[in-house]
């Protein structure tokens, strides 16, 4: 990578902290965790000379979790940020790595739980091992990896006592789609006589059902069943009924269009037109019942990851399916390796800002910028970025139609209530010039460098 985008890059990732200085330096001076996390990666970034992007792995998590006022948090993610600095077939490293860490927590975080701190540090080790194992260092590069990771253990982390209703569907379901993958693992080498798709499409259909109504824990509640919880929502709100209808009549009129007319557009444009049509089919919903739209999201990732685990172990019967139709959308990320995670990418940028911040940053972003600033500057695009294949003319289209959109949203809809014209254009420009010149993956970058930006500038 050149000079130029790292500059570019490094000019955009420090604005937010223009806006929250002194409470950074604040944490930077307090924090011995915060510290010794930036000497081991600046170690061994100058140790292994690494690329450019693999600064993200600690700017992220940092970021995000500093922005959601959570010293516990930030302090937790920028120790799990270590985890994959060390090439995995290091395991025995690895295994000090880890103590380092429980060290690390123990001297620093003074107020919080030890043994949920280490359960917390060894779930992660195992599912960044997972993914790099899974994903070849291929279609998740070590950085994908670790962040992904991290947002798996935050998420398996969530309290259960004081979390809302929606990130206990986001749990509970995300755990059982995790323990059903581990099942299934061991299943298919202590019984290898059976057909490999019998066992695993027969766990999935009796255990998942079984395993979501004990682990989603909605003790709180008067009906504690999930599934019939669920009903009783929907039904006694009209709104949601509406909703509910609403999705279901433009999916079953879109996917075919889409399938029918792929031919004629190119994939580029095809799998654009997949980010606008999530854009209109949240964006009002989101305003009329946030909750809802909360709880379909988080319903919606863990299904994701239980398709794409069918599609990657072609699972009898719709396992061969599903891979010829969505390798017919993989991009080129998609390509390098055996896992499709672009889609499951694109939900979670959209679905970070909304369930932390009732931000629509990331369906502005994804839905409308990345979509213009992709279709504008492979059609028209003339001056290229130096040193990237992105143009200029895709950046402005990013900038004019984010900024646009939220003017639009912010009048009518009352999104972006706590900030004004001007701060929203500062939110655009910074998120479109490092989409141009970021090589990380748009979907995760963008949206959550943008909520950042907006709950700073909201703050100032």
């Amino acid at each position: 990578m050149e000079v130029i985008p790292q500059l570019w890059q490094l000019v955009m990732l420090s604005v937010p902290f223009m806006y929250c200085y002194d409470n950074v330096m604040e944490l930077l001076c307090s924090s011995v965790v915060v510290q010794m996390v930036i000497v081991v990666h600046l170690v061994c970034f100058v140790l292994r000379r690494k690329l450019f992007d693999d600064f993200y792995r600690i700017y992220l998590p940092f970021l995000v979790s500093f922005t959601f006022c959570d010293r516990t948090l930030t302090e937790l993610n920028m120790i799990m940020s270590t985890t994959a600095v060390i090439p995995s077939n290091y395991t025995p490293i690895h295994l000090v790595g880890l103590i380092f860490q429980a060290g690390l927590m123990k001297i620093g975080m003074h107020n919080y739980d030890y043994i949920s701190g280490v359960k917390c540090l060894v779930a992660n080790y195992l599912l960044v091992n997972w993914l790099e194992d899974i994903g070849q260092l291929k279609t998740l590069d070590q950085i994908d990896c670790n962040l992904f990771g991290i947002l798996l253990t935050d998420c398996l982390m969530i309290n259960n006592a004081t979390a809302p209703n929606y990130l206990l569907v986001l749990k509970g379901a995300m755990t059982s789609v995790m323990i059903i993958i581990v099942v299934n693992h061991f299943l298919t080498r202590l019984i290898p006589s059976l057909s490999n798709s019998i066992v695993l499409a027969g766990n999935f259909l009796v255990l998942f059902p079984i395993l979501v109504n004990h682990l989603i824990d909605f003790s709180n509640e008067k009906i504690t069943s999930p599934a019939l919880w669920l009903i009783d929502f929907i039904l006694e709100s009209e709104i949601r009924q509406y909703i509910m209808l609403s999705w279901v009549i433009v999916l079953v009129v879109f996917i075919p269009l889409v399938i029918l007319f792929k031919s004629k557009i190119s994939l580029n444009t095809s799998r654009k037109i997949w980010h606008f049509v999530i854009f209109l089919l949240i964006v009002e919903p989101f305003h009329l019942d946030p909750e809802f739209v909360k709880i379909s999201l988080c319903g919606i990732i863990p299904c994701f990851l239980s398709v794409e685990y069918l599609r990657y172990l072609k699972i009898e019967p719709y396992g061969e399916h599903l891979d010829f139709f969505l390798r017919s959308f993989a991009d080129y990320r998609d390509q390098r390796g055996p896992l499709i995670v672009s889609y499951i990418y694109l939900i979670t940028g959209i679905t970070i800002p909304l369930l932390l911040f009732e931000s629509p940053v990331g369906l502005v972003s994804l839905g409308v910028g990345d979509s213009l600033a992709s279709i504008v500057g492979k059609k028209v695009g003339r001056m290229h970025w130096k040193g990237t294949n992105k143009t200029i003319e895709g950046t402005v289209a990013f900038i004019v139609g984010t900024t646009f959109i939220s003017w639009i949203l912010q009048r009518y809809f009352n999104y972006f209530s706590t900030i004004d014209i001007f701060k929203i254009l500062v939110i655009c420009t910074t998120g479109g010039v490092l989409e141009g010149n970021s090589e990380l993956n748009d979907n995760i970058l963008i949206p959550l460098f943008m909520v950042s930006m907006e709950k700073l500038l909201a703050q100032s």
